[in-house]
């Protein structure tokens, strides 16, 4: 059990910072957000040995940058495969139920990653709206941030001067987190015949 949080904690924590940084570049160019910012330059440092290669080879012309969010998908379900392989698990299962696990394993590890990404910049959106909104970092942050955010503000009305679309937000992540918890959950014991659990 000690090893198995070690080795999440570790691997897990290194997977899912590079997917966050993939999804972040995802977002950016979703957004036509200038990449000549520090968190641009930053984001570009960390990626782009992985992308451009892959951009090179499958020359890809879509808004949404596709490259990275396979690259997203394949890290997270790299992780899936190594730590199942690390701790005995690939045995118990069928070539096509530890396939299934992977893959679908891997998209909603890649989509759990994205979650805590919206979650706290959500967070940090909200909190530098009231220091210093006019601050380069709070207006980024709010490119990022406003087409998630927009879809609640048509529903939930500003009180007071106060948006509450941020808090909506974060209590409905926190509500698919829950659900997606839920689904690993079974999708874990549908693929393993109910072996484990």
């Amino acid at each position: 059990m000690m090893g198995q949080q070690l080795f999440d904690l570790v691997f897990g924590t290194l997977a899912q910072a590079f997917t966050a940084v993939l999804w972040l570049r995802v977002l950016m160019q979703a957004q036509r957000i200038s990449f000549y910012t520090p968190l641009g330059r930053f984001v570009l440092a960390l990626t782009d040995w992985a992308v451009l290669p892959l951009r090179r080879a499958l020359k890809p012309r879509m808004r949404w940058d596709v490259v990275s969010l396979g690259l997203a998908w394949a890290t997270q379900s790299l992780f899936v495969l190594l730590k199942m392989a690390v701790f005995g698990q690939l045995a118990l299962l069928p070539l096509g139920g530890l396939a299934g696990l992977v893959v679908l394993g891997g998209l909603l590890e890649t989509f759990y990653v994205l979650g805590y990404l919206l979650f706290f910049a959500v967070l940090f959106a909200a909190v530098l709206s009231w220091v210093n909104p006019h601050a380069s970092a709070a207006m980024l942050t709010e490119a990022l941030v406003a087409p998630w955010l927009e879809p609640i503000r048509r529903v939930v009305p500003v009180i007071a001067g106060i948006d509450l679309s941020p808090l909506v937000f974060l209590l409905l992540l926190q509500v698919l987190a829950i659900a997606g918890g839920q689904l690993r959950f079974l999708l874990v014991r549908l693929l393993l015949g109910g072996g484990m659990g």
